[in-house]
């Protein structure tokens, strides 16, 4: 008597090897990025804190990175920089904008709609990036005015 299994036994094995690796591959892609933007969140609490830190005491905004006490940190997949033209915080995905938000934040006496709010930008029509979004607390979804086809969740 031989011992072993049969071929069905073995494909039957690789199917549902093969179901559960397409459920489970795209949740993890879900958790990664949710977890990268938690952690540019994170970077941009700390200079949001600095920057009004700094306002307090000067009376201005920065103009530049180094006046503020912290560095800004290197976050993979996402370039943090403090934008002057607009007066805000930015977090763009190296990646591109499609698929994947990006993150401002408005310093309170900022002139603009969005003053003193930390966002969550997605395309309107990016179901994914929305999605993101959301995860992280998302609320008050609205227009982003600043770019076309683009809107806005509050995270604070």
């Amino acid at each position: 008597m031989k011992k072993g299994f049969t071929l069905i036994e073995l494909l039957v094995v690789v199917l549902i090897i093969g179901i559960l690796s397409a459920i489970a591959i795209p949740q993890y892609a879900k958790t990664a990025e949710r977890s990268r933007a938690a952690e540019v969140l994170a970077s941009i609490r700390t200079l949001k804190d600095a920057l009004e830190m700094y306002y307090l005491q000067a009376g201005v905004y920065p103009t530049a990175e180094d006046q503020l006490d912290v560095t800004i940190p290197a976050v993979k997949d996402y370039d943090i920089v403090i934008d002057n033209t607009q007066t805000n915080i930015r977090a763009n995905n190296k990646k591109g904008t499609t698929g994947y938000p990006h993150f401002r934040y408005f310093p309170r006496f900022a002139p603009s709609p969005f003053a003193g709010k930390l966002l969550c930008v997605a395309q309107d029509s990016d179901t994914r990036s929305k999605g993101i979004c959301v995860s992280l607390g998302g609320t008050n979804i609205r227009a982003y005015t600043h770019m076309a086809g683009y809107v806005a969740y509050d995270l604070n």
